[in-house]
């Protein structure tokens, strides 16, 4: 079900093996990134208070019964980084909208995240999940709790950039995904957890 990065710190410890899912305390809830089939089983598995659903309307998914229809962040975009024609390119209002859920998600269970494949728009909201939430780490930090988890996903570049000039770091998020980028290259992304904490 959970794929961790070779080496990773949360390998051997994984939070859900000391705690039944969906009782977390505050300081081990997790991210949980997925493709769009994974989810019933993440849902099932972790059994989460909150959804963010980043992926295009046609495919946008019912909010699962067990999730409040408040607590599931429905943001209907194509996985692109430059505008195309009758496709939606991600927009600042997409990537304001992540930060304000992920400010008020109160983190006492996990936070589902998926897109379709679940290594670009759902990478790059995860990662601007942790930016919101940890104002007071530097952009190396956030990235390397992130690459501890996952070594396959590439956060959506223009999402990204949008977060940047939310965030105003200095190095840019850009910059740090620069010098940690993927180092596995696959086409449907196994699902991954990334603690609400910074390494």
């Amino acid at each position: 079900m959970v794929s961790v990065a070779p080496n990773s710190p949360f390998a051997k410890a994984h939070p859900m093996d000391q705690a039944p899912p969906g009782e977390l305390p505050a300081s081990n809830a997790l991210l949980v990134v997925c493709n769009l089939d994974a989810v019933p089983t993440e849902i099932e598995a972790y059994r989460p208070s909150h959804m963010i659903s980043c992926i295009n309307a046609a495919m946008m998914p019912a909010t699962p019964p067990s999730i409040a229809p408040e607590h599931h962040l429905k943001l209907a975009f194509n996985d692109i980084v430059v505008p195309a024609p009758g496709l939606v390119d991600p927009k600042l209002e997409h990537v304001q909208a992540i930060v304000a859920f992920a400010q008020a998600w109160d983190a006492r269970a996990p936070l589902l995240i998926h897109c379709w494949a679940g290594l670009s728009r759902s990478a790059a909201a995860a990662l601007i999940v942790l930016a919101a939430r940890h104002r007071d780490a530097s952009t190396v930090q956030i990235v390397a709790t992130f690459r501890a988890a996952t070594d396959a996903a590439k956060p959506n570049a223009r999402m990204v950039a949008y977060a940047d000039t939310l965030f105003t770091r200095q190095p840019s998020l850009q910059s740090a995904l620069a010098e940690q980028p993927p180092t596995r290259l696959t086409k449907f992304g196994p699902t991954y957890s990334v603690p609400d904490l910074i390494l």
